[in-house]
């Protein structure tokens, strides 16, 4: 334990202030639950201290009625979470879309938009996918965020990673506002047709696609800054913040500082990032240093950008959620692995009330969490200001193992996680 505080010591410590250190993600779901809700609670009444904070999330093209409707559900759970020490934060989901969720007729509770909200494929076609410069999306998405922080008053409000272009996302939106906004941006005459066949040829194509991807952040920055303006023109005291995937996005912008700069505003006020995507089973450790190693690089130029960036908080994931994804033994490792990697706090995935799982698995992984925060004695805010060093990791990794016994639940597997790690 003292080699770990000593070694994020040695790489310059401050502290994080009013951001949390340890955030739990529920799904959106667990808002019609609220006996289920009780039942988890429970479990942090019987080991406090485990968390900080509870991640809420939600998201569609719904109407500002039916918004308002499932922020007061989130909002009644606050007074339970309030009696053990608990704050509240939102993540705005299926920002732009993801996979087919914005495709097809609107459906009952659903906000109308115009032709001109979604996106144009380079063939012409429109897409399943907002626009981030279309004016009904912007009006839209202010509306959103008003409504959220006005109805549930979340102490943070995270835009998820849909926000994005490239992966599994189209690499930028080709319909006129777009093209024509490049071409005011760059000086050029492109059309469709001609800025599709350069960027797309087998021919030389910079500096053409370097001027699309910064064109692209640019245009994700807008989508961002009218969060930011929602929540200045109601006077929010709320944090924004952003949920990145990986360091190399590319066609998201060659960082995420556009989006980061976009959700600070006028006023440069602070705000957080979480970076991390992937790394679903722990039966794939390879996994979770890759995804540590890209963490490790948004963290690092997250400090270059100074007061910018007040938190980097780490996403561990285990979806489509399944108990036996990841042993809570086995998340304890990944998150001081993700600390010695530069971030700041940690959100854990652990409970989704659509698929059903025993409670009494929930109140395991909180007990080993609680355990485990306090045999690392940190308290919210540990922050380094670089990124630890390797060895820093794997005393890390050491230290917050709650006990040397096998990390996997699953069947089969009998190697701990240190020894997996070591790729023998």
């Amino acid at each position: 334990m003292k080699k770990l505080i000593l070694s994020l010591l040695a790489t310059g410590v401050a502290m994080a202030g009013e951001w949390p250190f340890v955030v739990i993600r529920h799904t959106g779901a667990i808002n019609n639950a609220p006996e289920v809700f009780e039942r988890l609670m429970e479990s942090h009444r019987r080991y406090p201290g485990a968390c900080d904070e509870f991640w809420f999330a939600g998201g569609g093209r719904k109407t500002n009625e039916l918004i308002a409707e499932e922020a007061a559900k989130f909002a009644a759970f606050r007074p339970l979470c309030e009696k053990t020490g608990i704050r509240l934060s939102y993540q705005q989901g299926l920002t732009l879309g993801h996979g087919a969720s914005h495709d097809g007729p609107p459906k009952p509770g659903d906000r109308i938009f115009p032709e001109d909200a979604w996106q144009v494929g380079r063939d012409g076609k429109r897409m399943h996918f907002f626009c981030p410069r279309s004016p009904a999306v912007l009006a839209f998405q202010r509306d959103f965020t008003k409504t959220i922080l006005t109805v549930a008053k979340p102490d943070s409000y995270w835009l998820d990673d849909d926000l994005r272009m490239g992966v599994s996302k189209p690499d930028g939106c080709f319909c006129p506002r777009c093209i024509a906004a490049f071409n005011a941006k760059t000086g050029g005459s492109w059309t469709r047709e001609t800025l599709v066949a350069k960027l797309y040829s087998e021919a030389a194509r910079e500096p053409v696609r370097a001027a699309w991807i910064a064109f692209n952040a640019e245009s994700l920055g807008v989508f961002a800054a009218a969060t930011r303006q929602a929540a200045d023109e109601i006077g929010s005291p709320c944090r924004l913040a952003y949920q990145a995937v990986w360091s190399d996005t590319i066609y998201t912008g060659y960082d995420t500082k556009p989006i980061l700069e976009a959700l600070s505003g006028p006023d440069r006020k602070p705000v957080g990032i979480r970076p991390g995507a992937g790394f679903y089973v722990e039966a794939e450790p390879r996994g979770m240093v890759k995804k540590c190693m890209s963490v490790a690089r948004e963290a690092e130029r997250c400090r270059d950008w100074g007061p910018l960036v007040a938190s980097v908080c780490y996403e561990q994931e285990t979806y489509p959620r399944h108990v036996l994804h990841k042993s809570p033994g086995a998340i304890m490792t990944e998150s001081a692995l993700a600390i010695a990697s530069g971030c700041d706090s940690i959100s854990l995935y652990w409970y989704a009330h659509t698929a059903p799982e025993p409670v009494e698995e929930y109140d395991r992984f909180v007990r080993t969490l609680a355990r485990s925060r306090r045999r690392v004695r940190t308290s919210s805010g540990w922050r380094p200001r670089r990124a630890a060093p390797a060895w820093a990791a794997w005393r890390g990794l050491s230290v917050l193992r709650l006990r040397r016994r096998p990390a996997s639940t699953c069947a089969n597997r009998r190697t701990s996680t240190l020894r997996a790690l070591a790729f023998p």
